[in-house]
């Protein structure tokens, strides 16, 4: 028999949670395979090369000295809900749920809250009835849907909240909120974290197990953890990049595993449609971008371990600085002044959202960033603008993550 081909096609990526540091088998194809892009995968060698230096009696070099280093690997996902209709659980999670995870990004559950009516409000905020939770963050990066009243429809995400109730609201609204109804639909959110010991790392960045088939044959890493980097474009769906850096657990043949229950529904775009809502606000403004991105600034490393296979260990989670670009076209001052709010230090909030369908839906916050710089763009024959503003973290939240910015699937 000749030594079949590979097809570059055929590829299937798979990511589940570690319990603990022996916890290496490999991912369920009925849970947790992932829908990733073809073009979006890059695997580095667990091993690399060190000249030789020594004298050999001749001008040629001796043997290469190949040594081990820290096993990488990173895809591109298109970010999607769980799907269309779908309501969340504690059990029922969005497909990237593990890889979100695996990056420092820790979930929470939040069950829906019914409609009640708002007990008082402003142009930017809304004091919730008694059903809601009395603790502060508890919401924050949740979207809140108004039913009855002057802004029905509407869906604000929550940039802040308080222990008696109020939340303050990614939106300016014409006049004060005062009859509205308001509920928060059944959500996950994924917000970073900043872990204070080892136990707190083990819940709040999880190593995670990554298969990699590829027509025949299984690539396995273990003890994986990584960096994300979010980004979009009107009118398109918005993409995850994952980077993960952890322990090369081997090469094998391996056939391609039955994949029925992978999450291949079209992923929701970035565009209003039919919503009451603008879905691209910065400092509670509307804006025209063409291209989006939020780069978390963060780094994974894996340090060196002479007890693991090559010499490198887990892979570890560094220090974030997360940066948001946005690109809208230019205004009038008195419509936008980016360099009067990068003189006095403004901090403004920034909020996503994608989808309309319930199951599919889901949002980016960024409560607090402080706007850094500013340039001219061109977008065909029209002038732009490039931003770039700094996530700032407001402290941590109900569940002890950070609140620099928070993903939440609706």
């Amino acid at each position: 028999m000749s030594d079949p081909t590979q097809r570059s096609a055929f590829i299937a990526v798979g990511i589940r949670l570690m319990a603990d540091d022996n916890d290496t088998a490999l991912p369920d194809p009925a849970t947790d395979f992932i829908v990733i892009e073809l073009d979006g995968i890059t695997r580095g060698s667990p091993f690399t090369t060190e000249q030789s230096n020594e004298a050999t009696g001749s001008l040629v070099s001796g043997a290469a000295q190949v040594i081990g280093q820290a096993a990488t690997f990173a895809f591109r996902a298109r970010l999607r809900g769980a799907g269309p209709g779908v309501t969340y659980t504690s059990t029922v999670k969005p497909p990237l749920h593990a890889a979100l995870s695996a990056c420092g990004k820790r979930a929470q559950f939040q069950a829906a809250v019914a409609a009640a009516a708002i007990t008082a409000g402003s142009a930017t905020s809304a004091t919730l009835a008694t059903s809601f939770p009395a603790t502060a963050g508890a919401l924050v990066g949740m979207p809140l849907l108004f039913s009855s009243g002057a802004n029905s429809g509407r869906i604000p995400l929550i940039t802040g909240y308080t222990a008696g109730r109020v939340a303050t609201l990614s939106e300016n609204f014409d006049t004060a909120l005062t009859t509205e109804q308001a509920a928060i639909p059944a959500n996950w959110t994924y917000a970073g974290t900043s872990p204070a010991d080892a136990a707190a790392k083990a819940t709040d960045q999880p190593m995670a197990v990554i298969a990699f088939y590829r027509d025949g044959v299984l690539f396995k890493y273990t003890h994986c953890r990584g960096v994300l980097n979010l980004e979009g474009r009107s009118a398109r769906p918005g993409i995850g990049g994952f980077n993960f850096s952890g322990i090369f657990a081997g090469k094998s043949d391996a056939a391609m595993p039955s994949l029925a229950a992978l999450k291949q529904h079209a992923p929701p775009n970035l565009a209003r449609g039919t919503d009451s809502s603008n879905v691209v606000l910065f400092n509670r403004k509307p804006l025209a971008i063409s291209t989006w991105s939020l780069n978390d600034g963060a780094s994974v490393t894996s340090s060196e371990d002479p007890n693991t296979t090559v010499g490198f260990g887990a892979g570890e989670i560094g220090q974030r600085t997360p940066v948001l670009t946005v690109d809208p076209l230019a205004t009038l001052v008195a419509n936008r002044d980016v360099l009067a709010q990068i003189a006095s230090g403004a901090l403004v909030p920034a909020s996503f959202r994608y989808g309309t369908q319930a199951g599919n839906r889901w949002a980016l916050t960024t409560p607090i960033a402080q706007a850094a710089g500013e340039g001219d763009t061109q977008r065909e024959n029209l002038v732009g603008e490039q931003i770039t503003a700094q996530a700032i973290s407001q402290g941590k939240d109900a569940y002890g993550r950070d609140t620099d910015s928070i993903l939440c699937f609706y």
